[in-house]
């Protein structure tokens, strides 16, 4: 099959005439001949007549490519000089030229004269069918590794030392090191057990040129199309940067015709805030599942001509977005590009092929998963499945007994154990060593307790003991009767001490007395401190304006201006309320839009709208809608793009609110919204100088400063609950009263602020997690019983 090169960025290198290079080089005289010291003449396509200009390197290349009969992408960026005979297209950018003296470097806009301008232009050549070779296994010598990064199979390097569609090319810098390629995007790792390899993915720029009063473009795709990659809809995000910016990301070449965008604005330094990614400066969106290809391209309209002072260039990139952090300086300077020369980090997931594990398991000869011990699991974005070892396993599931049992006892640091580790297949056991109990994971293995001398010796001296008692074996029993009908007693106030086996375990009862005397000092303390009102108390603040109202349908809701409030959170300190949707819809009677927009101000107010949890979302198949406050000193203004040709597109949301009004009517026209709210505008510190206005009262509150605005906030301490805000509002939690959140298979015991949980007595292990064990002992005789009994019973 012909190799077939495109031209990237919709690049114009046009035709000149009828004529052929034969006829031209005859003719000298003709217009716009290939005149250049640095051009020659080359008939690219030779599929009809015309020919085009173009430097000496890049003849050589088309030549190869179009001889070509391999399956291997490529994709080639060639730097043109400027020459006779190149028209540049200056509509939308689509061939960037760098300015005069930079020699290709896009982002310094001064020009030397002694300097050749250059035109970027990116090659690709398609994937092509052909007969690569591939191998189900690698074979002998193949290489693992190139430079720093590891490559395993189905990955290899070389013939027959990959599987069909995972070669992978080991390339020489020019700074002496190996690099790892696939086509010509590098790639730093790969990863087996999550199906990923993360890559430098080129940034895509648009700076101002202040001596030609125009935009200098250089715009990106990469093609994965029919290869094992797709790009990783969970963990990249498409990132704009910049201060007058709109930046698509599109799909063209898919059925359903993907597109998005985002918008980026400021309007000076002043308002830029490091770290924060929500449209100041720097403006982030999603990726649909599936996607193997996209081209980015800027909005020629959002350009830095009016800020070129401080902010001349814009960016934007598909990249790992735990992996960015947005950076004031991005925006004053070029050091987002030269981070990484000109790249960004970029994760794509890859799979075997196009079946599920179902279908895949039918074909013994081509199922990837070869290895013993090994599981197929379907991929979650787009087609295919990858292979992993079973749980307990680790090593390549790809090649013949690449799974081998982990010896989770030679890592004590991935698998804790402070006791005796015993290594099994799959798995393992953590004992605690001999004459001790407990949970030797977490490391609570506790001594036994050993006998007292005395009760050693009754146990020794056996029937003589009955017989030494028995003249006062009437007081034993009297004894005996009353200690069991105290601890009876004090297990039925006490439920943790339930299922206490006092028969074999009577050496415990010498605690007993003292914790009972304890317990009952604490809990006739308890019943003098103040009850927690079930009921909710509020604090009002001067700006709230909080109403309780009754609807037209007869139901009482709380209000906060017109906004309806649904929760309040005392210890995350936020609301969620009811928000209004503004809409846009064609009317077909007038030809017109009707639209209804929202404002909602909160200024003035402990109100802060959440930028954790919420998102601007914008719903429509041909809309661009904004989001900005122009209240403020620093007039925030972003967006969002939102495109669809048909109903068929992948969308996360219901596909019924692009084709009806259940969006709208699914709330009555509102969406969930939540808000920070905060105490005044002071920091902890400042606020706790003046104890008359500090809101955080009561006993075991905490202070914390907000982290969305100014102000502070109060919590309770951890194990206590209830109101920091009013005296003696925060009590304590009985976690023994709530298994639920906080389950316990034993023996509860609850402390101020805290808990304890024993396994009962007799076993060992841990109680948290129900896995007390039996503790393995000898049964004690009767006189050895009544003995311990005796010496251990003393008054509180």
């Amino acid at each position: 099959m012909e190799a077939r090169l495109h031209f990237l960025l919709h690049s114009s290198l046009s035709e000149i005439g009828n004529a052929t290079c034969e006829v031209v080089h005859r003719n000298l005289t003709m217009s716009c001949a290939c005149v250049s010291e640095h051009s020659e003449c080359f008939e690219l396509f030779q599929n009809g007549p015309g020919y085009r200009c173009v430097p000496p390197a890049v003849k050589a290349i088309p030549t190869s490519l179009m001889d070509a009969k391999t399956s291997t992408s490529v994709l080639i960026k060639i730097v043109i000089p400027a020459m006779a005979c190149i028209r540049r297209n200056t509509l939308g950018g689509d061939i960037s030229s760098c300015p005069e003296g930079t020699l290709g470097d896009p982002l310094n806009g001064t020009r030397t004269p002694d300097h050749i301008p250059r035109l970027t232009v990116k090659l690709l050549m398609l994937p092509l069918v052909g007969a690569a070779a591939s191998a189900a296994a690698p074979l002998p010598g193949c290489r693992t590794r190139c430079g720093e990064v590891d490559v395993p199979y189905p990955f290899g390097i070389g013939p027959n030392c990959s599987r069909e569609g995972f070669s992978l090319d080991c390339n020489t810098t020019d700074d002496g090191l190996e690099k790892l390629f696939v086509f010509n995007v590098e790639i730093t790792n790969i990863s087996l057990p999550q199906g990923q390899a993360r890559m430098l993915n080129e940034i895509s720029w648009q700076c101002y040129n202040v001596s030609t009063n125009s935009s200098d473009t250089s715009e990106w795709q990469l093609n994965f199309v029919d290869t094992p990659y797709r790009f990783s809809d969970d963990l990249n995000k498409f990132t704009v940067i910049g201060c007058d910016t709109l930046a698509y990301i599109g799909d063209f070449q898919r059925a359903d015709s993907y597109q998005s965008g985002c918008v980026s604005v400021c309007h000076n330094e002043v308002s830029l805030v490091n770290s924060s990614c929500s449209g100041i400066g720097c403006c982030q969106t999603s990726i649909p599942k599936d996607l193997a290809y996209y081209e980015v391209w800027f909005d020629s309209n959002f350009n830095s001509s009016s800020i070129w002072n401080f902010s001349r260039c814009s960016y934007a990139v598909l990249l790992e977005a735990n992996q960015f952090e947005f950076l004031t300086s991005y925006i004053t300077t070029t050091q987002f590009w030269y981070n990484n020369d000109g790249t960004a980090p970029l994760v794509v997931d890859w799979a075997i092929g196009n079946e599920t594990c179902e279908v895949a398991q039918r074909d013994k000869t081509s199922y990837a998963c070869i290895s013993e011990h090994s599981e197929c699991l379907n991929s979650s974005n787009g087609p295919g499945y990858l292979c992993n070892c079973s749980s307990g396993y680790h090593g390549n599931p790809y090649v013949a007994q690449g799974c081998q049992d982990i010896d989770e006892c030679s890592d004590n640091h991935r698998y804790p154990c402070h006791g005796i580790c015993q290594n099994l297949p799959g798995s393992y056991k953590c004992f605690c060593p001999p004459g001790t109990y407990g949970d030797a994971l977490n490391g609570t293995c506790t001594q036994q307790q050993k006998l007292q001398s005395s009760a050693k010796m009754a146990i020794g001296t056996g029937d003589g003991l009955i017989f030494l008692l028995t003249s006062g074996i009437k007081f034993i029993k009297t004894k005996e009767r009353y200690m069991r009908r105290m601890v009876s007693n004090w297990i039925d106030l006490h439920p943790l001490m339930r299922g206490l086996d006092l028969t074999v375990n009577l050496w415990a009862q010498r605690h007993l007395q003292q914790l009972h005397c304890l317990a009952a000092e604490r809990d006739a303390a308890r019943l003098t401190s103040p009850t927690l009102l079930a009921s909710v108390r509020t604090v009002r603040w001067k700006a709230s304006h909080w109403d309780c109202n009754t609807t037209t349908g007869g139901h009482e809701k709380l209000f906060v201006f017109n906004v309806e409030i649904v929760n309040i959170s005392l210890p995350l300190g936020q609301a969620r309320m009811l928000n209004a949707i503004s809409w846009q819809c064609y009317n077909v009677s007038t030809n017109s839009i009707d639209y209804n927009t929202w404002s909602l101000n909160l200024t003035n107010t402990p109100y802060r709208f959440s930028d954790d949890l919420n998102k601007f979302t914008v719903i429509g198949c041909d809309t661009l809608a904004y989001i900005g406050d122009f209240q403020r000193a620093d007039s925030y203004q972003s967006g969002c793009v939102s495109v669809c040709h048909n109903e068929a597109n992948r969308f996360e949301f219901l596909t019924s609110y692009i084709t009806t009004t259940q969006f709208w009517y699914n709330n009555n026209g509102t969406a969930p919204l939540v808000v920070d709210w905060a105490i005044g505008n002071e920091t902890c510190e400042v606020a706790q100088r003046d104890k008359t206005s500090y809101a955080c009262i009561s006993e075991h509150s905490e202070c914390l400063n907000s982290s969305n605005g100014p102000g502070y906030l109060c919590n309770c301490l951890r194990g206590y609950h209830g109101n920091p805000y009013v005296a003696q509002g925060c009590q304590d939690i009985d976690e023994c009263s709530d298994k639920d959140q906080y389950p316990c298979h034993g023996i509860c015991q609850n402390l101020p602020g805290s808990h304890n949980c024993f396994c009962p007595v007799g076993t060992y292990g841990d109680a948290v997690n129900g896995t007390c064990t039996q503790t393995q002992h000898q049964k004690l005789p009767s006189s050895a019983k009544v003995a311990i009994e005796l010496l251990s019973f003393r008054k509180c």
